[in-house]
């Protein structure tokens, strides 16, 4: 049987998630779960401790999945690639929950679990320096700011819920894989190699053995 303290934290999970921390109240979630209001605070003191515990978990879950990923390839590109994929099915597969681990970081890393969000956020974010730095050392990327680089993609993977739409052409996993494409390869489009003049002295050579018409 589960935990009365785990169902409280998953539905908080996907109250907080779809509402945002100020349009969720207490109440809220012990409708949801089946208590009354006191009981919720014999396991958190109040609204921002849970919602801090409630993005720590999150933040877990989201880096639990995607190292357990990562780590099965071991060509740096293969990592890079992989890390970008994964976090992109877990947006995908758990809205809810990376909408918490991406939009509720700083309140989490405010109060009683500031460490634990900080060793989790660096930890992921490690991840893909890490891929980064490995695909630079095998020369599978030029030589780059790594933390820059590593917060190009993942601005644009904490982004995406504000207007990516479940529905649209374009799965998160997709959009990703081009985001991804155009980091490796640019926007630029390849120029047509130039067919260069051969020097005068060619020209006048080729010239004086055409015949003479």
């Amino acid at each position: 049987m589960e935990k009365r303290e785990d169902q409280i934290l998953r539905a908080a999970v996907g109250i907080f998630g779809s509402r945002g921390y100020e349009r969720t109240s207490l109440q809220d979630i012990a409708d949801v779960v089946g208590v009354t209001k006191p009981a919720l605070y014999y396991y958190f003191r109040d609204k921002d401790t849970l919602y801090a515990r409630v993005v720590v978990e999150a933040l877990r879950q989201l880096v639990d999945y995607v190292e357990a990923r990562v780590s099965r390839h071991s060509e740096p590109e293969d990592r890079l690639r992989e890390f970008l994929m994964s976090a992109a099915t877990f947006l995908g597969e758990h809205r809810e929950t990376w909408l918490l681990a991406s939009g509720g970081f700083w309140s989490a890393a405010t109060g009683d679990y500031r460490e634990e969000a900080l060793r989790l956020r660096d930890h992921f974010e490690g991840m893909l320096r890490d891929a980064l730095a490995q695909a630079i050392s095998a020369g599978a990327l030029r030589s780059v700011d790594v933390a820059l680089a590593g917060r190009l993609l993942l601005s644009g993977l904490n982004q995406m819920h504000r207007w990516h739409s479940p529905d649209g052409p374009l799965s998160v996993v997709e959009v990703a894989d081009r985001y991804l494409d155009f980091v490796l390869n640019g926007l630029r489009a390849e120029r047509p190699a130039a067919v260069s003049e051969p020097p005068a002295g060619a020209r006048r050579a080729r010239r004086a053995r055409s015949p003479v018409k």
